[in-house]
């Protein structure tokens, strides 16, 4: 349980500043919100999800239920974590990729940056 605790709090703290490193500097608060606010989304859902999984199960019967519906939750957690390392390894390569397309072109100028006159 510790390294559980250990490893979602690294991750809960290291998101947002992911995002904010990740974002053009006039974008940062946006994507530091939006970063939250999906968090605490996800956050909803997954707790409706894993109290449907122990019911369904009979796990939270008051004279004793099975494991079934942990081993339901923790399956679960286990294909999403390895889903979404999936989905940030395959964003990060983009992004990279994006960025150092961009940083070759002189007439691309950062968020915000734009000079306008003659």
């Amino acid at each position: 349980m510790a390294v559980i605790g250990l490893g979602t709090e690294g991750l809960v703290a290291g998101l947002p500043a992911a995002a904010a490193a990740a974002a053009p500097s006039g974008r940062v608060g946006s994507a530091t919100g939006l970063t939250n606010a999906m968090k605490a989304i996800g956050g909803g859902i997954a707790s409706s999800i894993f109290a449907l999984c122990l019911a369904s199960t009979g796990t939270l019967r008051l004279e004793g239920g099975s494991l079934g519906g942990y081993h339901a939750v923790w399956t679960i957690c286990a294909l999403s974590g390895l889903a979404a390392a999936a989905v940030l390894l395959g964003t990060t390569k983009t992004s990279r990729q994006l960025v150092s397309s961009e940083s070759g072109d002189p007439t691309r100028l950062p968020v915000g940056s734009r000079h306008h006159g003659s």
